[in-house]
């Protein structure tokens, strides 16, 4: 799993922030955008993700993309063509742009688990 954040931390920092709140270790890749140069929604954040987890090769509609903003995470994420999840703890609705809503990451296994998603080939950046 890897994670893409809007961030002008540098890396050092937020690994701080990610031990404190004890998700260090759910992470394989994390991209932050003061280091990368560019900032969700523009494609080439999330491309750089898809590079650094090496899953260039895997179809994009394999890859779930789970954000809290629709004009940077989903549409940011659709712009390359991965299948989207709006949780809902910033804003109400995506107003239809993503593939699915939800209110909890509780919900995010009912997604994986009664999708096409959930195969020994799928994959995720959130």
């Amino acid at each position: 799993m890897g994670l893409i954040r809007q961030s002008r931390l540098p890396r050092n920092a937020f690994q701080l922030v990610l031990e404190k709140i004890e998700l260090q270790d759910f992470f394989e890749v994390i991209v932050l955008s003061g280091e990368v140069g560019f900032r969700k929604p523009q494609r080439e954040i999330f491309e750089h993700g898809l590079k650094m987890a090496k899953l260039e090769s895997v179809p994009k509609n394999r890859i779930l993309y789970v954000g809290n903003e629709t004009n940077t995470d989903i549409l940011g994420a659709r712009t390359v063509g991965w299948k989207t999840v709006l949780i809902k703890n910033t804003e109400s609705s995506s107003f239809g742009l993503a593939d699915w809503e939800i209110d909890s990451l509780k919900e995010l296994e009912l997604i994986v688990y009664e999708t096409d998603l959930n195969n020994s080939n799928s994959h995720g950046i959130v």
